[in-house]
């Protein structure tokens, strides 16, 4: 649970800081008024409820139908570190770790000061979602809800990514029924795609 207050206020964090709406500079943003893509190669740091601390590698994809709405994906792969003394991994016969989800994204444009005149230009993000995620020899159905920042480099093609997800999914402990959350941050660059 402590796990999902943090990842609400990360989501909640960035709109109420929301920025200085008079130093938005909208030239630095002309890839947002038309369809795009976005394609960004990650790095995630997982916490789950049933694994200790593990990485994933994978990427994620949008394509921007408009300057606020996105559809997009994620595919992530790595190895699960479990925490044996948790009673949802007794028996797995795999260390095969992997994600994959389908999601929708708004954003809102943002601009933070660095400094008394120098703004950085970013967007603001929620996502929700659902997938599947591959534990141990078992699948699970998930949901996600996210949430993150993504800040202009200056570069037309190029961005930088930092957000956090919670995927919700129900496991059997003791013969019940439990939902689990697991805590992801992806860090990355995304390159845009006219």
């Amino acid at each position: 649970m402590k796990k999902f207050i943090i990842g609400l206020v990360m989501i909640i964090i960035p709109y109420t800081l929301h920025a200085f709406p008079e130093i938005i500079d909208f030239k630095q943003r002309n890839h947002n008024t038309v369809k795009h893509l976005e394609i960004s190669p990650v790095i995630v740091p997982y916490y789950g409820d049933v694994l200790e601390t593990s990485v994933l590698y994978g990427s994620r994809f949008n394509y921007h139908l408009s300057q606020a709405w996105s559809l997009g994906g994620t595919f992530l792969y790595g190895e699960s570190v479990y925490d044996t003394t948790s009673a949802p991994i007794s028996g797995r016969n795999s260390d095969t770790h992997i994600i994959y989800d389908g999601h929708f994204m708004y954003s809102i444009p943002a601009a933070l000061r660095i400094s008394k005149d120098i703004p950085l230009e970013a967007d603001m993000y929620t996502i929700l979602g659902a997938g599947e995620e591959y534990i141990g020899g078992d699948n699970h159905t998930t949901i996600l809800l996210g949430g993150g920042l993504k800040m202009y480099t200056g570069i037309p093609w190029l961005a930088v990514r930092i957000g956090i997800r919670d995927y919700f999914y129900k496991v059997t402990i003791s013969g019940e029924n439990k939902t689990v959350d697991d805590l992801v941050m992806m860090i990355g660059v995304s390159f845009l795609f006219l």
